[in-house]
């Protein structure tokens, strides 16, 4: 069920439609209870919304939440939830959270430690299922926190789950203080930065894809008991510490990190599959255990990279039974950058390790779909400059659009400085459209040519018109040397 549930979504992953009859700008602070429907849809941020604590926002299946850009420097529009947020969308009518036009990125949603968090018991407080993030993130350059992350928890811990989250600037999901927080069945792809920072607090991250972010996921130095485990992590971006799972190990006294089942790839040539950064004299690794992954690094560095860490030499990090890509131990050693490498490192252990591919780790969802290229502007071409009597054919024939039709040539003809032009512009429409009448002068003319997909392409010539025919020239007849002696005396 889960697999059709997300599998939907990628159906209409391209697909971002105006569900609704009405748009409905929405901004400030909601202080009380409220749902945003699929009527109102779509609904346009134009400002920065607080859910009030003891406020309940619902958010109906097939709602489209668009953020207007702001006009500040270093800021965009965010949602930050001190009561509740419901946010759950069909298998057939997804929410989607996303920008008005191209060329930025919005801010977050950000669930505070007012939040309500997500009890599955009684399926209520916060929850983020069957929805598509996507161009949030921006970078806050210090301004506020309620940036450089799509969804951002702070001391929270709803329900992130069945979603798309993808385009972020930074990263997908940034958590700091969660208790159990539960990331599940979720497709994490396509952003700058990380899938998963968790900088403390605990949780699951379980049966998600997480693919071709700049990173995997990132747990800091203050998390505690926290589960990875089914999911499919697959970068292909340069990171040296941990393309696909980094950890930093202060140390983990009395919490417990488990790494089981998933199937991790790195194919990078300068990067490192999987990486821990340790502490000084770190006391103990019996709490972190890595089983039954496929880890991968085809072509790249080191499967495992351990970092720093002086005076762990005694140390033991267990990575049993996991599939390296190789069944001979020697082979095997060379995936890993250990104790081995640097007496200062922990040894890995990976005895007893698996001798085929683990079938069963990754996560079950479908792959993603390859997505069509987005279409290409067509090109307009407005042809040479030219020098004309009184009348000028304009040919667009030569314009060409890559992947569809163009649909309509519209020219605009501007006379320079014109008083007797009339109209002061003229727009006319087609392929090879003719114009007369024209006065003594120099003409900016433009096409714009629009194609199938409703992109514009355009383009520009100047046309130096004497008005009138006649033998300047005084050579007995009207021709092309008359045009000459004309754009002598203009200083064409």
């Amino acid at each position: 069920m889960k697999g059709k549930i997300i599998f939907f979504l990628l159906l209409i992953i391209l697909i971002s439609p105006t569900l609704g009859i009405a748009e409905t700008e929405v901004s400030g602070v909601i202080g009380s209870n409220a749902t945003w429907t699929l009527a109102g849809s779509p609904y346009i941020v134009t400002g920065n919304i607080l859910v009030s604590e003891n406020v309940e926002l619902i958010i109906e299946p097939g709602v489209m939440v668009k953020f207007r850009e702001c006009p500040l420097d270093w800021q965009e529009y965010y949602i930050r939830i001190d009561g509740t947020l419901k946010a759950e969308g069909e298998q057939d009518n997804p929410i989607v959270f996303t920008i008005e036009s191209e060329g930025y990125n919005w801010g977050c949603i950000g669930f505070t430690d007012t939040s309500v968090d997500w009890d599955e018991t009684i399926s209520t407080g916060c929850i983020l299922s069957n929805c598509i993030l996507e161009y949030g993130g921006v970078h806050g350059g210090g301004m506020n926190e309620f940036s450089d992350a799509i969804i951002r928890c702070f001391s929270s811990s709803p329900m992130i789950r069945n979603n798309i989250i993808r385009y972020s600037y930074n990263d997908a999901i940034r958590c700091e203080g969660s208790d159990h927080l539960k990331i599940v069945n979720n497709y994490i792809y396509n952003n700058k930065s990380r899938g998963v920072l968790m900088l403390s607090g605990s949780g699951v991250i379980d049966n998600n894809v997480i693919k071709d972010n700049g990173q995997g996921i990132y747990l800091g130095s203050m998390v505690e008991d926290t589960e990875i485990t089914n999911n499919t992590i697959n970068i292909s971006l340069p990171e040296q510490f941990g393309a696909c799972i980094r950890i930093d190990m202060w140390d983990f006294s009395e919490s417990n990190v488990l790494i089981s089942n998933n199937d991790i790839a790195s194919s990078n040539v300068n990067s490192n599959a999987i990486s821990l950064i340790l502490q000084y004299n770190i006391s103990s690794l019996e709490n972190i255990q890595f089983s039954h992954n496929n880890i991968n690094n085809t072509g790249g560095l080191f499967c495992v990279y351990l970092v720093d860490g002086s005076d762990n030499g005694d140390k033991i990090l267990n990575m049993t039974n996991n599939w390296w890509g190789a069944t001979d131990e020697n082979e095997i050693n060379q995936l890993i950058y250990d104790f081995n490498d640097d007496f200062n490192l922990p040894i890995v252990d990976y005895l007893p390790f698996a001798t085929e591919e683990i079938s069963e780790s990754g996560s079950t969802l479908p792959p993603l779909p390859i997505e069509p290229p987005l279409p290409s502007p067509p090109t307009a071409v407005a042809g040479s400059d030219q020098m004309v009597f009184n009348e000028i054919i304009l040919d667009g024939s030569l314009s060409s659009d890559p992947d569809g039709d163009i649909v309509s040539y519209v020219w605009t003809v501007r006379r320079r400085e014109d008083i007797i032009f009339t109209p002061p512009v003229m727009t006319v429409e087609g392929v090879n459209p003719t114009i007369s009448g024209l006065t003594p002068g120099f003409y900016d003319i433009s096409l714009a040519v629009t194609d199938s997909s409703g992109l514009v392409g355009t383009d520009g010539m100047i046309c130096a018109a004497m008005g009138r025919k006649g033998d300047f020239d005084q050579d007995g007849d009207v021709d092309g040397d008359d045009l000459a002696e004309f754009s002598e005396n203009f200083g064409m």
